[in-house]
């Protein structure tokens, strides 16, 4: 519901008040606050867990499918606070030149919505680290996987030996075999050390997604505060307009709430992996 731009002002004298009529201006840039605040992107976690039938192949790729959505999403959340930092900071400059009661309120809790927008796409770039700091190993781990696939595979089709072989071909597949097998053994050492890189680069990834994590939590409680200065009762709580941005503002604050709750239990299983 868009915020109903009808204020009534008392004229110099104090006994007559007149409509409020907002400019195109006005009108404009708060048009574009909300509709870029309503424009939320899809939210991607990483704590989604793969069957317990898949093969070490599948879940591989679903991972790895799961890190590539969450680079995705990290990259619109990036837009989306972008979006937020010019809209807001917009907005704030018209509702201090329209000259709306408690407009300079107003203009300072969005300029600070403005400033902690900028510090989200801060953070972005950080969450995005840790997802390409465990995408790359997954990435050698796959490789390797495929190689023991492709090595099994060349086992299981190698054509059966005849009895009718002379000597020199029973030779020349004997060596193709023992070629097999030393394939096969590399192929299972490659898928050995990329295990332990991926492990080694997923302990590194939580750690920076615990960093980014913390941040957001903090970011989260900033969130909460400016939406509960803004909708507070101000001194034009007879307003219509007043009245209607104020609770616009407290229903943010109940979702910001239930977002720092998440945040703070998403951080704490976080930090029970690095232990």
């Amino acid at each position: 519901m868009w915020f109903t731009l009808s204020l009534i002002f008392a004229q110099a004298n104090g006994t007559e008040s007149v409509p409020f009529e907002p400019g195109e201006a006005l009108q404009i840039s708060q048009r574009a606050w909300r509709e870029a605040l309503e424009d939320r992107p899809q939210l991607v976690t990483l704590s989604a867990s793969s069957n317990q039938g898949d093969s070490r192949s599948q879940m591989l790729e679903e991972r790895l499918r799961l890190l590539e959505a969450k680079a995705f999403s990290n990259r619109e959340w990036k837009v989306y606070w972008e979006r937020q930092a010019s809209t807001a900071r917009a907005y704030a400059d018209e509702l201090s030149r329209a000259g709306v009661p408690d407009g300079a309120a107003k203009a300072r809790g969005l300029r600070d919505w403005a400033n902690l927008s900028n510090r989200k796409i801060e953070n972005q770039d950080v969450y995005l680290e840790a997802v390409v700091t465990e995408r790359d190993a997954l990435e050698n781990a796959i490789d390797a996987t495929d190689q023991v696939e492709d090595s099994k595979r060349a086992q299981e089709n190698k054509p059966l030996v005849s009895t009718h072989e002379n000597p020199l071909h029973r030779h020349r597949r004997y060596l193709d075999e023992l070629d097999r097998r030393l394939k096969g053994q590399n192929a299972k050492r490659m898928v050995a050390e990329a295990d332990d890189a991926m492990v080694e680069r997923q302990i590194q990834s939580t750690g920076i997604l615990v960093k980014a994590q913390e941040i957001d939590s903090k970011l989260a409680a900033e969130e909460l505060r400016i939406a509960k200065e803004q909708s507070k009762s101000s001194l034009a709580n007879t307003i219509p307009w007043s009245v209607e941005y104020a609770g616009y503002w407290s229903e943010r604050a109940k979702e910001i709430q239930q977002k720092f709750a998440r945040l703070k239990e998403d951080l704490r299983g976080q930090l029970r992996q690095l232990k």
